[in-house]
């Protein structure tokens, strides 16, 4: 099943539209569940686990959401728009081995096929891939033509133009946060609609953080080779056991200045390299809590803590909960 290729074709519109185009896609492969009252659809399980989701926030902006796990490959594919033109813009991520897109691809078919932040307008044809047996999440923002121009100021007459860049890492978290608030039954749809709309809007603003900077932002690009900083960005956050790199080393390693590492870096990835090892330590630690293999003492010392104690505020801080309740909460809900 693995090796297959499961594709669904779907044309951006209407709520309803969408969501009729993606039952008719399942249904050969079995019943797909679909909850009226919330547009989401439910894989069937031939396919994999999860859903897919469908709002409209305002009159000429909705969101189209997927937190699906599919068993074998699948492609979702938007063909070129010829009558009706949108801006499509959003993240998508949970690749195990994530990898960079070349961020120019005017006049050619778009890939979003890695952990991105990305923007283009339907002149242009786009694809989704997910891998077989991962978690992706993604977040689509579909608007019109005209919301574009009203609300975006957006040209009247724009090129086809499109953009990927790596997935900010405060982008995921943020982005992970309106996912488990989807997830969470009891919120009724006016606690979920404003954390969609909120979610929209932080990406609107990273959009043009990110694709409408100023010249003087653009020029720390010149000369620079992003690919270079995402491998010493790995390097940064493999082994919190040892200390980690100097930001003097790391821009060394991409043959940069400190001032311009440190403006590249940030511009990338949304914080500092600081913030961004802080952030990654914590997440393994987490994840090393969550196997419940390490006692708590163990574990600070594979993060690079010296102590459990300053282990535990940090942990604190970043999840507002000490560790022994994190792993408390686990195993209840393993029991």
């Amino acid at each position: 099943m693995k090796d297959k290729l499961f594709t669904i074709s779907f044309s951006p519109g209407p709520v309803k539209r969408l969501l009729a185009q993606l039952a008719a896609a399942f249904e050969p492969y079995g019943k797909s569940t679909v909850k009226a009252e919330h547009n989401r659809i439910y894989l069937p399980q031939a396919l994999g686990n999860g859903f897919i989701e469908c709002r409209e926030l305002f009159n000429g902006l909705s969101c189209l959401l997927f937190d699906v796990s599919w068993q074998q490959q699948a492609l979702l594919v938007c063909p070129v728009q010829k009558k009706e033109q949108y801006y499509i813009s959003g993240c998508r991520y949970g690749f195990q081995q994530p990898y960079f897109t070349d961020v120019n691809h005017t006049g050619q078919d778009l890939s979003i096929h890695s952990d991105s932040l990305f923007v283009y307008s339907t002149q242009l044809s786009s694809s989704f891939l997910f891998p077989a047996g991962q978690r992706q999440r993604v977040y689509v923002m579909i608007m019109t033509h005209s919301f574009a121009m009203e609300e975006l100021r957006m040209a009247a007459g724009a090129q086809p133009f499109s953009s990927i860049i790596p997935l900010p890492l405060s982008v995921q978290h943020r982005m992970d946060q309106t996912f488990e608030q989807l997830s969470e039954g009891s919120n009724a749809a006016f606690i979920q609609r404003p954390a969609l709309i909120s979610a929209a809007y932080h990406l609107l603003h990273q959009w043009h953080l990110h694709f409408f900077t100023t010249e003087e932002q653009q020029e720390a690009y010149n000369d620079t080779n992003l690919q270079d900083v995402i491998r010493v960005k790995d390097l940064y956050v493999s082994d919190f056991g040892a200390p980690p790199l100097t930001v003097e080393e790391l821009a060394r390693m991409c043959n940069m200045s400190v001032t311009k590492f440190k403006s590249v870096f940030k511009s990338m990835f949304g914080m500092s390299c600081y913030q961004y090892y802080q952030a990654q330590r914590m997440e393994y630690a987490k994840q090393l809590l969550g196997r419940q293999q390490h006692p708590i003492k163990e574990i600070s010392y594979m993060t690079g803590f010296q102590n459990t104690a300053n282990f535990t505020r940090s942990f604190k801080k970043a999840f507002d909960i000490l560790p022994r309740d994190f792993q408390r909460v686990v195993r209840n809900m393993e029991q």
